[in-house]
């Protein structure tokens, strides 16, 4: 959403039937210091954060699934199941390695621009905590109004101008720009009588 000063607005839905995420709202200062997890345990890459931020966690706090910085940069992580799917994980290149639930939290600490979110996506490799986890994809927004989303196919990062602003759990980004195209002719209220037939309306 624009608001009439310029200001964009962005907003998500998260209900979740499928499990207990034990959700909680975290906030991180800057300079804050973390270590990435890797399939191998707490020996991924280390991060500073260069700007605060506010996010909502599942599971442990450091697994930040939504978040705004305060340059007002937003990440946000969606369900993709069956159509990602991730780097082959290597014990040798964990210093660059976290997995895909710290991947926002690592955004939000080091960006301030989508821009330079592109330039470096591809400086950390984004592994899966264990064989069985579903992959995700992911929204990124600055307060500029630009935004892209990140899905990681066939091991290799693809970006995705969002000029629309919209992104739902699987399937892949692009299929769902196509899907839209089924709901042109939606407008809020009834729909007017048609006549089909004689007296069939």
């Amino acid at each position: 959403l624009v608001s009439k000063d310029g200001s964009h607005v962005l907003a998500r839905t998260c209900e979740w039937g499928g499990s207990y995420l034990d959700s909680r709202y975290v906030i991180v200062p800057r300079n804050y210091t973390q270590t990435a997890l890797t399939p191998s345990g707490m020996n991924g890459i280390v991060f500073t954060s260069e700007y605060g931020y506010v996010g909502i966690s599942v599971m442990q706090d450091q697994f930040v699934t939504e978040g705004l910085n305060e340059a007002g940069l937003s990440v946000g992580l969606f369900f993709f199941p069956g159509y990602g799917k991730y780097e082959t994980y290597d014990a040798d290149d964990n210093a660059t390695t976290l997995v895909d639930v710290q991947l926002v939290p690592w955004i939000l600490g080091s960006f301030s621009t989508v821009d330079e979110v592109i330039a470096n996506i591809n400086k950390v490799k984004v592994v899966a905590l264990t064989p069985e986890t579903n992959t995700a994809h992911w929204r990124v927004a600055d307060a500029s109004g630009k935004q892209i989303v990140i899905e990681i196919v066939g091991g290799e990062p693809k970006i995705y101008e969002n000029k629309l602003g919209v992104l739902t759990n699987s399937p892949g980004f692009e299929w769902q720009m196509t899907n839209l195209n089924n709901y042109v002719n939606l407008y809020p209220g009834n729909a007017k009588a048609n006549e089909l037939a004689e007296g069939v309306t």
